[in-house]
């Protein structure tokens, strides 16, 4: 039988399925902000570790979940402040 635009009709629902189907992950923990990053220091190292298995080098470019790029925010935040205080700060 010939394809018609009818056995085609379902195409885009299909299609949104399987673009939606990742959003779950996509945006795990969206209350973590750098703020509560820096309050739970360990959550940084756990969440970016996690991201690091499943996102690999996609952590800072966009590819990965949200909450990914927060944790590696405030990571670099947190190794700036101590660099800072080291260095001697606003001396």
């Amino acid at each position: 039988m010939p394809a018609t635009t009818s056995n085609y009709r379902f195409l885009p629902v299909v299609l949104a399925v399987f673009a939606l189907s990742g959003c779950n992950e996509k945006t795990k923990s969206p209350d973590k902000t750098v703020s509560w990053y820096l309050e739970h220091p360990d959550e940084i190292e756990k969440d970016r570790k996690d991201c690091e298995d499943k996102y690999g080098a996609a952590i800072m470019t966009g590819g990965a979940a949200p909450f990914c790029y927060t944790a590696e925010s405030a990571r670099q935040k947190k190794f700036y402040e101590g660099v800072h205080k080291l260095t001697g700060g606003d001396k």
